[in-house]
């Protein structure tokens, strides 16, 4: 659970590039918002995409609330050997790494990590990246737990 932690943690510090296409169906920019076991849930707190450093692609990540022990989720589509844009993703691909990750804080801190991931990017335009994600995570003890119509739109930090 540690290393998932500083996984997220490391994805977190990650800087990005960007990409243009045509934009129709606009959210709120700073927006993450999902449905996790049904109940609806918004990381619009520090809501930004990062580019990880030795792979293409883009890491979304959010805060829960201000604070310290909000919880965290961070959505990712990576690949070593070809650039990400909009398309749909699976998790479990050998092309690229489509991956969810949740850390929820509190009294005790739980670590979840996608065993079942789909992320669609829908556009990428204007220093912005949009999609939707749905998967299934699951933690180090208890259930799992299943994320349903999710949807992201926030910034790409600059280099």
């Amino acid at each position: 659970m540690n290393k998932l932690f500083l996984s997220l943690l490391f994805s977190f510090s990650c800087c990005l590039a960007c990409k243009s296409q045509t934009n129709h169906d606009a959210i709120p920019t700073g927006t993450i918002t999902a449905y996790i076991d049904g109940v609806p849930a918004s990381f619009n707190i520090a809501a930004i995409a990062g580019l990880p450093k030795r792979t293409n692609g883009y890491v979304i990540r959010g805060l829960k609330s201000t604070s310290k022990d909000a919880d965290i989720i961070a959505i990712g589509v990576e690949s070593r050997n070809q650039p990400i844009g909009a398309g749909s993703y699976e998790w479990g691909n050998s092309s690229y790494t489509a991956s969810i990750q949740l850390v929820q804080r509190g009294k005790n801190v739980s670590g979840y990590a996608s065993t079942k991931a789909t992320i669609a990017i829908t556009v990428i335009q204007n220093g912005s990246i949009q999609g939707t994600f749905t998967g299934v995570l699951k933690g180090s003890s208890g259930p799992d737990i299943k994320i349903t119509n999710g949807k992201f739109n926030v910034k790409i930090e600059s280099k």
